[in-house]
C-alpha cells in the first residue's frame, strides 16, 4: 500500500473539475493506496476524507519548483507517510483497474535534442534536467515527464534532494529530476499505458491512464463526467 500526493497548482480553470475526475476515477479504478494528501496553495473547500496541506507558490518561472517543494513537504509533513509513496498531477485519469502499489517507472521516449535551446520555458527546464545529469556523467536517453502516477522511495529521495538547488533559474523538470537522483533510467515507455488528448480531437478512450491539456479537457470534459457521474467519497 502506497499513499497519494496530489500537489495542486494556483488557479484551477475549473474549478478544480480536474481534480474532482482523479478522485473518481482513483475511487473507482485504483487499488493499492491507504490515504490521499493533497498539497495546495488554497484547498479546495469541497475536499474531505484526504490529508491536506497548504503551502504557497513562491518560485516565479519554476513550476515545477513548485511542485518538487510540496512534493517533499508532504513526505516531511505527515509522520506515517508509506515508504514509498505516489505523486501525481491532477490531469491524470484512471480509465482502468490501476495498482499503485506495483507501478512501474513510466517515461517519455524523447531525448534532449527533442528539447530545443530556443523552445519554451518547459522545453528549456527539461533540456537543462538533460544537462543537469550530464554535468554527472549520467547521459539520460529519454525523460520521465510523463502526467501519469510516478511510485517513489520517500526516505531515498529526501536524502538524493538534500544538496540538489531546483529552485533556482527556470528549475528542473521534476521527474526527470527524481528518477536520475534515484538512479532509475529504465522503466515503461507511456504509449503502452497513457492516451494523451491536447486538441478538440476525442482519442480513443483504450488505454490504462489519461492525460491531456487545458484544450484536452475542454474537449473531454462532459464525456468525463458521464463516466464519472457521482461524487467521489473525496467530495462533500
Amino acid at each position: 500500500m502506497v499513499d497519494i500526493i496530489i500537489p495542486l497548482g494556483t488557479g484551477s480553470k475549473n474549478n478544480n473539475d480536474e481534480l474532482r475526475i482523479f478522485l473518481r476515477s482513483i475511487e473507482k479504478n485504483g487499488i493499492g493506496y491507504r490515504k490521499i494528501i493533497v498539497v495546495a496553495s488554497e484547498i479546495p473547500n469541497w475536499l474531505q476524507n484526504v490529508t491536506t496541506l497548504q503551502m504557497a507558490d513562491t518560485l516565479k518561472h519554476n513550476k515545477d519548483g513548485n511542485i518538487i517543494r510540496k512534493v517533499l513537504f508532504a513526505l516531511t509533513a505527515v509522520p506515517d507517510i508509506t515508504p514509498e509513496f505516489v505523486w501525481s498531477s491532477d490531469d491524470c485519469v484512471l480509465l482502468q483497474e490501476f495498482d499503485f502499489s506495483t507501478v512501474p517507472p513510466i517515461y517519455n521516449a524523447r531525448n534532449k535534442e527533442r528539447f530545443p535551446v530556443d523552445g519554451s520555458i518547459w522545453q528549456r527546464r527539461i533540456r537543462r534536467t538533460f544537462e543537469f545529469f550530464e554535468k554527472r556523467n549520467l547521459h539520460l536517453k529519454h525523460n520521465f515527464e510523463s502526467h501519469v502516477p510516478q511510485r517513489l522511495p520517500g526516505r531515498k529521495l529526501l536524502r538524493a534532494m538534500r544538496n540538489t538547488d531546483y529552485q533556482s533559474d527556470i528549475g528542473y523538470g521534476i521527474n526527470t529530476l527524481f528518477h536520475g537522483l534515484l538512479g532509475i533510467t529504465g522503466g515503461f515507455e507511456q504509449k503502452l499505458f497513457k492516451v494523451t488528448c491536447e486538441s478538440e480531437k476525442v482519442p480513443a478512450l483504450d488505454k490504462v491512464l489519461l492525460g491531456y491539456n487545458d484544450k484536452g479537457f475542454a474537449t473531454l470534459k462532459k464525456e468525463l463526467f458521464r463516466m464519472f457521474p457521482g461524487k467521489s467519497k473525496y467530495e462533500r
